[in-house]
């Protein structure tokens, strides 16, 4: 496969993919979002080492609460303005898996979803305000 068709599977050109392979650029979570959709191992893509199934032999991970954090926060997010950084969607993945953690039962897509918005949609709301919490 061509860093072309590559790069497309993670929509990004020739250009950027190349500078993710170079290390001149860090891969935004969008990007490796889009390729694990496409069945892409992003971890070993970050890592050098096969994620076979890491994330739920990590102690104290569930691995089926994170996907679901992911997810939801991505389906939430994708469209919102402004944008969330790869860091702020890294907080709010963060802030669903422990608000999920706290629920304490098997996680449904519906309570993800209830909590998932609640959370993006007050997040981004953040994102427009001032320091001093004006808008």
């Amino acid at each position: 496969m061509s860093q072309r068709e590559f790069g497309a599977l993670g929509g990004v050109l020739k250009l950027a993919q190349m500078n993710y392979e170079r290390g001149v650029r860090v891969p935004s979570a969008e990007y490796l979002y889009s390729l694990s959709l496409h069945g892409i191992d992003t971890h070993y893509l970050l890592t050098g080492k096969r994620s076979g199934d890491a994330v739920a032999n990590l102690p104290g991970i569930d691995g089926q609460m994170l996907a679901a954090s992911v997810d939801t926060v991505w389906r939430f997010s994708k469209d919102a303005i402004p944008a969330l950084s790869s860091e702020d969607f890294a907080r709010c993945v963060s802030l669903l898996y422990s608000a999920l953690s706290l629920v304490g039962r098997k996680v449904t897509r519906k309570t993800a979803d209830e909590l998932g918005v609640l959370l993006v949609t007050t997040f981004i709301a953040g994102l427009d305000r001032k320091p001093d919490g004006r808008k």
